[in-house]
């Protein structure tokens, strides 16, 4: 077994790896375990072999992906528990614009705090849409139409398209 370092620039972690493969999965359960706050977030960091005597030094970069907590991005997430709905995310051209080659992607300006790459809407049929880029996790769900605020199937049903100006694509059976 042969000591490695796994770095995230904040804490740092040493451990033991019979190879790269064993270390970099050991490197990325350790920084799933970390508190990484409720919105997500992209978390890199580095493993380098301590014990340079067996290959020489080996390091590599890795990188794992932290899901937001959806019951604190989802207003309505207590209510959608209660009704057994699960959000199934789309991207209908007609709802959420973009170009008909990729629905819902968007060119996001670089702004310093959020760097540059593309903004993504999509949509679910009970009227949330989630944001997310291409560099983050989810950042938002929201709820522009109002339509599931009772996690009711029936309100969804009653809607009229036109006195609201609700997508039909929202109108179909759920």
């Amino acid at each position: 077994m042969a000591k490695w370092l796994v770095d995230d620039g904040q804490s740092q972690e040493t451990f033991e790896a019979e190879n790269a493969d064993e270390a970099r999965e050991k490197g990325e359960d350790w920084l799933r375990e970390g508190e990484w706050g409720d919105d997500g977030c992209v978390v890199t960091a580095t493993v380098r072999s301590v014990d340079d005597s067996q290959w020489g030094e080996t390091r590599f970069g890795i990188e794992v992906t932290i899901d937001a907590d959806q019951e604190s991005l989802d207003p309505y997430h207590s209510d959608h528990i209660g009704s057994g709905h699960e959000h199934e995310w789309q991207s209908p051209y007609s709802v959420v614009g973009g170009c008909k080659e990729n629905p819902g992607v968007w060119a996001s300006l670089s702004v310093a705090s959020l760097g540059s790459g593309v903004a993504i809407l999509e949509v679910c049929q009970c009227g949330a849409r989630r944001h997310s880029r291409s560099n983050e996790p989810v950042v938002e769900i929201d709820y522009p139409w109002g339509l599931w605020p009772d996690g009711s199937h029936d309100f969804v049903a009653s809607l009229s398209v036109a006195s609201l100006s609700v997508p039909s694509w929202f109108q179909k059976e759920v």
